[in-house]
């Protein structure tokens, strides 16, 4: 997407014309045209900019599949270390996976419809990796490698009932409102993992929104009013 630069017409001399293709600065539709730098754009439609001096248009989007009227609620990324990688697809009661080509594929009818969930990856000595789901409802469930589903039931060793939950550091910690709580580190049991009145931190965040593991900032914290680190 080139753009050429005609300086005022005077008689006689000859026209003279620049020819840029780097639009570093991206994006500015908030000045007159005639005062962009020149690498400055008003207008940038379906352009890839992530090569500096190039231009190319957008890929685009590709239909995996239609999977009905249901809102999507839920999706999750599961790579087990010598298995197979999945995306995962929450929609209605369904927890469906896609391996990357064909269709989804059905593997449990029984969750609650509409509730958002959370999910994380997550090491299960004796097993490997697993994935826990949690719609803060609906107990906390395991996906096994062999897409076996179980119930990690409700009891003070089990996961607690969130949305917000993350692996970090061979453990899984999970938020709801302002109880931090963690499991024990690569357990074999994801039942009894935990101790909801021991292992737990009271931190002043409100409603949950987020955790987040950093490599230098330790585990960052998300609630409404406010955001913590561990």
């Amino acid at each position: 997407m080139p753009r050429y630069y005609n300086p005022p017409v005077i008689p006689d001399d000859q026209l003279l014309v620049s020819v840029t293709n780097d639009f570093t600065f991206g994006q500015n539709n908030r000045q007159r045209p005639a005062i962009l730098k020149p690498n400055e754009a008003k207008a940038l439609t379906n352009v890839d900019l992530s090569l500096p001096g190039s231009t190319a248009r957008r890929p685009g989007l590709t239909l995996v599949e239609d999977l009905g009227a249901n809102t999507i609620v839920a999706l999750g990324n599961y790579d087990p270390q010598g298995g197979d990688a999945n995306l995962l697809a929450i929609e209605g009661t369904n927890l469906k996976r896609w391996t990357g080509s064909g269709s989804f594929v059905s593997v449990n009818t029984g969750l609650t419809s509409g509730l958002y969930a959370g999910m994380t990856q997550a090491f299960k000595t004796g097993t490997g990796d697993v994935m826990l789901i949690s719609n803060g409802t609906d107990n906390v469930k395991e996906l096994s490698q062999t897409y076996v589903f179980t119930d990690l039931g409700d009891t003070n060793t089990s996961p607690p009932l969130t949305t917000v939950l993350t692996t970090y550091r061979n453990r899984v910690w999970s938020l709801k409102s302002d109880l931090l709580s963690y499991s024990s580190a690569a357990p074999s049991d994801w039942s009894t993992a935990f101790d909801r009145t021991t292992n737990v931190f009271r931190i002043p965040v409100g409603p949950e929104r987020a955790l987040i593991g950093t490599r230098d900032l330790g585990l960052l914290i998300f609630g409404k009013h406010q955001v913590w680190s561990l």
